[in-house]
């Protein structure tokens, strides 16, 4: 079982299930009764495809989508389509939260997506949740013209086969500067789409954005802009619209500008950005506000989303009642309404109890940070077991991570670049070398397996760079690209390799050119630039990781928001003391240094001193 078991969960999971007067709640359909023959995503499904000449039909799905039950118990239910989809095609259900590969080639509009793919994965119709009348001649249309255009779709494969070879045998490298003024365009973005009412950007439905937050709290440290401040404090106000203040997480998103009604699915990558967000805010403002948002954080992931020996779970379904066979169906905008104690009455939402790397390394972070932040140490030793955890289940021999324990996909650019930061991140927080060697490791598997080596930049799964054929088109997406770029800066910082920087830099200026399309969600562009150009200010330790001193002036580091600043430490009786080319010499007792580039202080015996050395100047 998942969890450190706790009383309340332990009650809401054992209750019986059953309808309450006032509730929306209606039978569920026995799964059973769904008689579509899904297949897996796979080569398999596809050559049989190719071998009967049928079409195949892609449902891109998600265990806590709230449209996809109702697709589920509906359009999917219709005895008419389901006779029309197993006579005419091929069904392939993928989970994408399982295969974010997938997800990211087809994805039309959000969950679920419906698509026809040709049996050599091509799409030839797209939507995203369809009516049963609606899904009835989608795939009567779908099916009529492809039985009158096969030969004229083949000979037109043909043609943009040659063309896409053509164009990837001559792709080279961009020959153009990284945007130093990356943050000034995304700032000015933000500035044209924030809520002044409401806070957030842009209208319904409202996203947070937790990346534009750390940007703009970097940001207001260099300027003390009082606009810019306001334009912080009311989106952090008005994300707590979608905090769940009974049991604690955050909700995905707003259907509305106001933030007063949540989509109510729970992702655990989002909640860990969502933490790392508020401590930030604390750290900026020491406003206790903040830091009692990370609380519920915690205490929700804790009561439901931990595993004792360490990992956390995926997700939490937006509603009540649809994984769980003819049990009642309840909208989550009814069970979330609801008390502690009236939530016990039925069977809690289902959790999705996969450790997925990315979401996994990304609560690793942030249970480092707040293990400092809140002094609750516990939290840095649960974060230790979830790299355990990781390392030990979710990792090839050959030296990336899978998606998940089950082992089913391995070398998604997702979890390695998230998974490499949370390594930066734990030899930051621990001072432990191992994690650095780890991180070292990891990044040369993905520079040799994953990096373009022509014209730079990270493919965003395995297949992109051994056959591009089965998935049509080498994807390099862009948000991952951003966060491996960063800690790939980071980890030239730390360890002295000048090739990671190279790598960062080759990945960062594929996007130099369009960056700025994307607005104020360009934010991740805009920090991971920030990386690569901006010299960070590195606190060196030299001393034992485990003694004292040396956490203390950890502390006195972490324990701060600061524009960027990188903590080293240097054990003497395992490490040489140097990074790159600037040597540290050993002493008896443990000492930090202070330095800009190859340039250090003096060195700073005293955690005190040391914290007051640490005032940032503008």
């Amino acid at each position: 079982m998942v969890t450190h078991e706790t009383s309340e969960r332990k009650e809401i999971e054992g209750h019986a299930p059953g309808f309450k007067e006032g509730l929306h709640a209606r039978p569920g359909r026995d799964k059973r009764d769904f008689l579509i023959r899904w297949r897996e995503w796979g080569d398999d499904a596809f050559a049989e495809a190719a071998r009967e000449g049928k079409l195949v039909l892609l449902d891109l799905t998600a265990l806590w989508c709230h449209w996809c039950h109702v697709m589920d118990e509906t359009t999917y239910s219709d005895d008419e389509v389901i006779r029309i989809i197993n006579e005419g095609f091929i069904p392939l259900r993928v989970d994408a939260d399982a295969r974010p590969d997938v997800q990211d080639r087809y994805i039309d509009g959000g969950w679920p997506t419906t698509a026809i793919l040709l049996p050599t994965a091509e799409v030839l119709a797209s939507a995203t949740y369809v009516r049963p009348d609606e899904m009835k001649r989608m795939l009567e249309e779908s099916l009529a013209y492809y039985g009158k255009h096969k030969d004229e779709i083949a000979a037109k494969l043909v043609d943009f086969r040659a063309g896409l070879k053509k164009q990837l045998a001559s792709t080279k490298a961009p020959s153009v500067d990284l945007p130093a003024d990356a943050t000034e365009t995304v700032l000015e973005a933000a500035l044209k789409s924030f809520d002044a009412q409401y806070g957030g950007f842009g209208d319904a439905p409202k996203f947070p954005t937790p990346d534009l937050l750390e940007l703009m709290m970097r940001r207001y440290l260099a300027t003390k802009n009082g606009d810019l401040f306001e334009m912080i404090e009311k989106t952090l106000r008005g994300q707590t619209g979608i905090l769940d203040m009974v049991w604690g997480g955050f909700f995905r998103y707003s259907v509305k500008a106001d933030w007063s009604e949540p989509h109510y699915e729970k992702i655990l990558g989002a909640n860990a950005q969502m933490m790392e967000s508020y401590l930030d805010a604390y750290l900026l403002t020491g406003a206790m506000e903040h830091l009692a948002v990370v609380d519920l954080c915690l205490k929700y992931c804790e009561s439901f989303w931990t595993y004792p020996q360490g990992g956390f779970c995926g997700s939490q379904d937006a509603d009540v009642g649809s994984h769980y066979g003819s049990e009642p169906f309840i909208d989550g905008e009814d069970f979330f309404a609801l008390s502690a104690e009236e939530r016990k009455k039925y069977r809690m939402p289902f959790i999705d109890q996969r450790v997925y790397t990315s979401w996994n390394s990304m609560m690793v972070s942030a249970y480092l940070k707040a293990s400092f932040v809140t002094r609750q140490h516990s939290l840095a030793d649960f974060a230790e077991m979830t790299i355990e955890r990781l390392t030990t289940e979710n990792m090839h021999e050959c030296g990336l991570f899978y998606r998940d324990q089950q082992q089913r996909v391995f070398g998604l650019l997702t979890d390695q670049a998230y998974s490499l930061q949370a390594l930066i991140d734990a030899y930051q927080y621990t001072g432990y070398s191992c994690y650095l060697h780890d991180a070292e490791e990891l990044a040369d598997t993905v520079l040799e397996m994953l990096e373009d080596k022509q014209a730079g930049g990270f493919f965003g799964d395995l297949t992109s760079t051994m056959d591009w054929n089965s998935l049509l088109v080498p994807v390099k997406p862009f948000d991952e690209n951003c966060i491996m770029a960063r800690g790939l800066a980071d980890l030239s910082r730390l360890s002295g390799e000048g090739r990671y920087l190279a790598s960062a830099e080759r990945a960062l200026k594929l996007f130099a050119a369009r960056y700025a399309e994307r607005g104020c969600y360009a934010a991740i562009y805009a920090l991971a630039v920030d990386a690569v150009l901006r010299e960070p200010t590195r606190l060196v330790i030299v001393g034992r990781p485990d003694d004292e001193t040396a956490r203390a002036m950890r502390e006195a580091a972490l324990r701060r928001i600061h524009p960027r600043t990188l903590v080293a430490t240097l054990d003497p009786t395992r490490d040489r003391l140097a990074i790159g080319a600037v040597e540290f010499p050993g002493r008896d007792e443990t000492v930090a240094y202070v330095c800009e580039g190859a340039i250090c202080g003096k060195p700073i015996a005293d955690a005190d001193a040391l914290a007051e050395r640490l005032v940032y100047e503008v």
